[in-house]
C-alpha cells in the first residue's frame, strides 16, 4: 500500500461497520485525496499487492468490474467518485481488507 492511503487509515477504518447511507454521505464530503486512497487501495487489490483470504475474494468477486474500472487512470474522478457512492457495496470489505495491510506499512516506517 501506498503512503498516500496510510495518511487516511481513520477515513477507510469509517467504511467498516459504517451503513449504507453513512458510507454514502461519507463519499459525498470526502476530498479528493481520501477519494484517491480508496482507489489506491482498490488498485493494489487489483495488482495483487495485498493477499485476499478465500473469503475475501469471493465477497469482491462480484464486484470485479468495478474494481477494475476504478483502477483505471484514464476515468476521471468525479465519475470514480459517482461510482463509488452508487456502487459502494464492497467498502466495508475494502476496507478490512486494506486496514491491516495500512497497518503494518505504517507500523515498518516507525
Amino acid at each position: 500500500m501506498a503512503p498516500k492511503a496510510a495518511h487516511h487509515i481513520n477515513f477507510i477504518r469509517k467504511f467498516k461497520g459504517a451503513g449504507f447511507a453513512r458510507r454514502k454521505q461519507y463519499l459525498k464530503d470526502a476530498s479528493d485525496e481520501q477519494i484517491k486512497s480508496l482507489i489506491d487501495c482498490t488498485l493494489n487489490i487489483c495488482n495483487g499487492n495485498v493477499c485476499l483470504s478465500g473469503r475475501q475474494h469471493k465477497r469482491l468477486r462480484p464486484h470485479k468490474n468495478i474494481l477494475k474500472k476504478l483502477s483505471f487512470t484514464k476515468v476521471s474522478l468525479p465519475t470514480k467518485r459517482r461510482l463509488l457512492i452508487q456502487k459502494g457495496g464492497f467498502l466495508p470489505t475494502l476496507a478490512a481488507v486494506a486496514i491491516p495491510a495500512l497497518a503494518s506499512l505504517i507500523g515498518s516506517y516507525l
